[in-house]
């Protein structure tokens, strides 16, 4: 508990609020996502790996860019191109007409593009603190900010579903123990025990898990350009 709650002034100061920002950003961008777009939204999402090894390349002592990662950046930004390809067409054909359905279509790209950096930059900067910022968690504070937040946002709004059926209520619970608890709970022990750039490489790896889980969720087969999206993206 006091780990959890008495953190140094930079983790309250700049890793908790990225923490914090993730977790309100990320989710609003799937939920305002169409079933079309949301595999490209997911696959922008999942470039903090790229840009986690960028970054620490400028941010982590003995880190240093290298020829290789500037062709995976490339090759990542190529993925999201071709997953996105006919959506970046749409929005192109629409012109330059700013009604609300297009700021609409585009959200859920910013969105994603947001959480992005800010979960890089979260990684990177745990990375850097690593010989101190390993004796402190900022995950079970940044839940708890988090929650209250969107708890109070909800209430204020009036926007607090009246319901919830069961399977609902047992998915919240499995998501909020499993993904959220226990995923993000190893990632941040995990930043201070290896390089960086090993997690990171490790990680790319979800943006494929991701992609084919979420074609099982929502029963759609994907496209041939989905499945070389997401690899080029890992």
């Amino acid at each position: 508990l006091r780990s959890a709650v008495c953190l140094p002034w930079r983790l309250w100061a700049v890793s908790l609020p990225c923490f914090v920002l993730y977790g309100l950003v990320w989710p609003w961008a799937l939920v305002s996502s169409s079933a079309q777009q949301v595999f490209g939204v997911s696959l922008i999402n999942y470039l903090w790996p790229v840009l986690t090894v960028l970054l620490s390349a400028w941010w982590v002592p003995r880190a240093r860019l290298t020829t290789r990662t500037v062709l995976a950046t490339f090759l990542a930004l190529a993925g999201l191109v071709c997953a996105n390809l006919q959506h970046i067409r749409d929005l192109l054909a629409a012109g330059d007409s700013a009604d609300v359905s297009q700021v609409r279509r585009f959200l859920p790209y910013g969105l994603a593009l947001v959480a992005a950096v800010t979960w890089a930059v979260y990684s990177t900067l745990l990375a850097r603190w690593r010989d101190w910022a390993r004796n402190y968690v900022t995950s079970p504070v940044g839940f708890l900010l988090t929650g209250t937040i969107a708890c109070a946002v909800t209430a204020f709004t009036g926007s607090m579903p009246a319901k919830l059926s069961a399977s609902g209520t047992l998915l919240i619970i499995c998501y909020g123990a499993g993904p959220l608890a226990v995923g993000y709970l190893l990632w941040e022990i995990a930043l201070s025990k290896a390089r960086v750039h090993t997690l990171s490489l490790l990680a790319a790896a979800t943006p494929v898990l991701s992609t084919f889980l979420l074609c099982l969720f929502l029963r759609t087969l994907p496209g041939p350009e989905l499945i070389v999206a997401a690899l080029l993206v890992g």
